[in-house]
């Protein structure tokens, strides 16, 4: 079978959009997808369904024309504010303020598989929250953090600077940078739920080393979102979210898995199991074309299986770049390059 979609890679992800710097774990394994802001609105069709107005505001990113009524469906079919249309996904985050005034964002998600061995892609129509929006203190930075992002500085060695990861909204970027926030979404899936009560208990965070809870034993890419912002507070600057309804340490955001799934899936392949960093991806002339050689095994009992689940059991195909999931011998590929394999 050969499936193929028109992708362009941009850039590598060490560099992507003024030098958008991911943490470290988004380095290996990983692909970028940048989108801009849709629109603002007091929805949230993961928290509130069907309660328009009901949620605190948001900003949204991805799928266009999300509302508190929007179905997958419709999100599928949607067109994409991404400069890779095939995700059709939906992002949202609380808006941002400055003294009041809001600001608008733009939002680079990082698909990354973090420190686990394998990592297999976001079941289709997963929800999912991250964050805690009721913090009255910084929150973990396994879960969200704030930078100052981008800018002209470079080392001795000509290499961009790393600005440094803060646990609260920093208040000394440079003329040349953007305000940043990170969101980190959790990367081991229990294997059946597609959402659960509180939109979060279906999945966990992978421990250091990459290992998932006997719990939530699939391992899934992890979802890293950078919003950025073109502001620079400075010490007497109020920041606020939410429309003044949240502080700055209630930072969070939303993910509704609403991709096309098959590029997805391919991307999974591609870019995090052959271990290639494909950086930053578009829509383009660049024909990235490699077949899908077995549909991923879902995890016993799992709604929709095979639409991105992956067996924690499902064997590694060691020293086998191009090898189907779940095997130890190579499809029959006729060319093999750094990044891809095409039959």
């Amino acid at each position: 079978m050969r499936w193929g979609t028109r992708l362009r890679f941009v850039t590598p992800l060490a560099c992507v959009a003024g030098c958008l710097f991911a943490p470290s774990p988004a380095h290996a394994t990983s692909f970028v997808v940048k989108c801009a802001s849709t629109h603002v609105a007091s929805d949230d069709p993961i928290v509130f369904p069907g309660q328009a107005g009901a949620s605190h505001r948001h900003e949204f990113y991805g799928a266009r024309g999300v509302t508190a009524a929007s179905t997958a469906a419709q999100l599928h079919r949607s067109p994409s504010s991404c400069r890779l249309r095939a995700d059709t996904a939906s992002y949202w985050a609380p808006t941002l303020e400055v003294d009041g005034r809001l600001v608008r964002g733009s939002l680079a998600a990082y698909y990354t598989r973090g420190a686990k061995p394998r990592a297999a892609a976001l079941p289709a129509g997963l929800k999912l929250v991250a964050g805690d929006m009721r913090a009255a203190a910084p929150q973990s930075m396994r879960v969200t953090d704030w930078q100052c992002v981008g800018g002209r500085a470079r080392t001795l060695a000509g290499a961009p600077v790393q600005n440094p990861h803060l646990r609260t909204v920093p208040t000394t970027c440079r003329a040349d940078q953007r305000l940043g926030a990170w969101v980190r979404f959790p990367d081991c899936w229990n294997g059946r739920d597609l959402d659960t009560a509180d939109h979060r208990s279906h999945l966990a965070y992978a421990s250091p080393k990459g290992a998932c809870p006997a719990s939530h034993p699939v391992a899934v890419m992890q979802l890293q979102l950078l919003i950025t912002w073109p502001v620079r507070p400075r010490g007497a600057s109020r920041i606020t979210l939410a429309g003044g309804r949240l502080g700055a340490t209630g930072m969070h955001a939303d993910f509704w898995n609403t991709w096309q799934q098959p590029t997805l899936r391919q991307l999974r392949w591609n870019c995090i199991e052959v271990a290639a960093n494909c950086g930053e991806l578009s829509s383009g002339s660049t024909r990235y074309s490699m077949p899908w050689p077995a549909p991923e095994f879902g995890a016993p009992g799992v709604v929709g299986a095979g639409s991105g689940a992956m067996s924690p059991s499902m064997p590694m195909s060691a020293g086998c770049d191009c090898c189907a999931p779940g095997s130890a011998s190579p499809v029959a590929f006729s060319r093999r390059t750094s990044s891809t394999c095409v039959a």
